[in-house]
């Protein structure tokens, strides 16, 4: 295992260098593999979560008029991308309808494409992972939110339907055969949270062997089959297993061990659940603290040193038994936990020293209605239970970006300091010039000189947030010259200055 780590830290290390140099097509000479089992954290960033739009349920707004929502926009992954993330993991619908006859769902479709374009002009890897297909509404995942007279949108029947079980094999291996070679697609995740435990009650992975191993209940049985259906079209592309138990670290010791060497086991951890998942009632849980943790009715000390005695207990215990790939795609804190950012602090510092991947759930579209409702673990709103909007800073976001500003590598290549932006140019007033996004930048800095020296400055801001300036003061005739560079996705340094361009103003 030590030697199999040491090659991969070389291998990654090439990468990375080559990365630095600006070597081009580095999306085609990637071995994505080595994102994952290189034995240091790669890939850091988020989940980003939609679901299929029930208009009976969810009104005219929440989820916005389409047949998915919330809607994404490229600002979206920009913004993402801006705080330093190099990696989204897609929580969406599967592309295969969830009633019979289980046929593709082209809106579904539609709508990966649609974001895998956006990730990608955002320059960050994506995992593919379906929350839904054949037999499986989202609405496993919170049933209390339905009305009565609603209740026939649970659907639950990939656990014992067959049919349904079939179609989510034929899901994966469309999926595979349409999106293989995808330079930003990192991985596919065959189902995001497998739970037919939970809806039995079962929460011990010894005691739901012994009663359903085998049976279609069991998500051990599925899983071969559905590597088998990727790997008919992709070789290549790692795939990403779940537990199941909701994916939570406890349910490691009964994963599936496939034979497959492109393999990722991933679990999900939320713990102290009564800690991360609290609601802001008063009074509230504090980290570092001491309350009951672990539901025995009596109270430890949670700090990080109980953070880590959980990881002993479960992650670190499977990768002795098992020399493979491991990452922790979701975890999270309610952004009004008290302690939030040293608790998420804590554990990434965990998860960092085994050298994982992992991803924040969650971060949310910037549609206002859906912020206005679902928000609890929204990392942009601060710490203010009431606010809904995007607060420039906050202890929580600190530790995000501090995190993130750690990514190097991307799907395609970055010069050593970063791509200039494009420029275009008007001559009439007011001026209005405008250039190229720079995918992960966090802000633009422009500077407009009567000379091409630019020794005499008559313009000089260094506080942009968007890729175009109507100049604030109506400027004489006469010649000018502009450039502009990007601040890179650390929100500290910049990248080169663009190649200076001339405007005329002749009034």
């Amino acid at each position: 295992m030590i030697l199999r780590r040491l090659v991969y830290i070389f291998l990654i290390s090439v990468l990375l260098l080559i990365g630095i140099t600006g070597s081009p097509a580095q999306a085609d000479d990637l071995d994505k593999m080595t994102l994952w089992n290189s034995g240091t954290t790669q890939l850091r960033g988020a989940d980003f979560f939609q679901r299929i739009r029930y208009e009976e349920v969810d009104g005219p707004d929440f989820l916005g008029s389409d047949y998915i929502g919330p809607p994404a926009t490229q600002a979206d992954f920009d913004q993402l991308a801006g705080l330093g993330a190099n990696y989204v993991n897609l929580s969406i619908p599967g592309i295969y309808h969830i009633e019979p006859p289980y046929n593709l769902d082209v809106d579904a479709q539609a709508n990966l494409d649609s974001l895998l374009d956006m990730v990608k002009n955002a320059n960050m890897f994506a995992v593919i992972s379906f929350r839904t297909g054949p037999g499986r509404s989202d609405f496993t995942f919170y049933p209390d939110v339905l009305p009565p007279e609603n209740s026939d949108l649970l659907i639950e029947t990939v656990w014992t339907e067959q049919a349904a079980q079939d179609a989510w094999v034929a899901m994966w291996r469309h999926t595979a055969e349409r999106y293989e070679g995808n330079p930003v697609v990192a991985g596919y995740d065959l189902m995001v949270e497998p739970n037919s435990s939970g809806l039995l009650e079962i929460y011990d992975p010894v005691e739901f062997a012994n009663l359903y191993g085998g049976s279609l209940y069991d998500w051990k049985q599925l899983e071969p089959r559905l590597i088998d259906a990727v790997r008919d079209f992709d070789d290549d592309t790692p795939i990403l297993l779940s537990n199941n138990g909701w994916n939570g670290l406890y349910w490691l010791s009964d994963t599936y061990i496939s034979a497959d060497p492109r393999v990722v086991y991933t679990a999900h951890n939320y713990e102290p659940f009564t800690y991360s998942n609290q609601w802001y009632d008063s009074p509230m849980l504090t980290y570092p603290g001491t309350f009951d943790a672990d539901g025995d009715g009596n109270s430890e000390v949670v700090n990080k040193a109980w953070q880590e005695n959980w990881y002993a207990d479960t992650l670190d215990v499977f990768l002795q038994a098992h020399d493979v790939p491991v990452a922790i795609n979701e975890l999270g804190v309610t952004r009004w936990s008290p302690g939030a950012a040293t608790y998420l602090a804590d554990q990434i510092s965990i998860i960092e020293s085994s050298g994982l991947n992992h991803a924040i759930w969650m971060f949310h579209s910037n549609w206002q209605p859906f912020k206005d409702g679902d928000n609890a673990f929204d990392f942009l709103l601060g710490p203010n239970p009431s606010n809904t909007y995007n607060v420039s800073s906050s202890a929580l976001l600190t530790v995000i970006k501090q995190n993130w500003a750690k990514n190097t590598i991307r799907p395609f290549p970055v010069t050593d300091l970063s791509e200039s932006p494009l420029r275009n140019y008007y001559t009439s007033s007011p001026v209005t010039l405008t250039w190229s996004r720079v995918s992960y930048a966090t802000g633009y800095w422009i500077q407009v000189a009567d000379n091409p020296s630019f020794l005499n400055l008559i313009y000089d801001n260094q506080n942009l947030s968007s890729s175009s300036l109507t100049f604030p003061a109506a400027l004489g005739n006469g010649i000018y010259y502009w450039r502009v560079r990007a601040k890179l996705a650390n929100g500290v340094h910049w990248g080169n200055w663009s190649a200076s361009d001339s405007f005329r103003v002749a009034l």
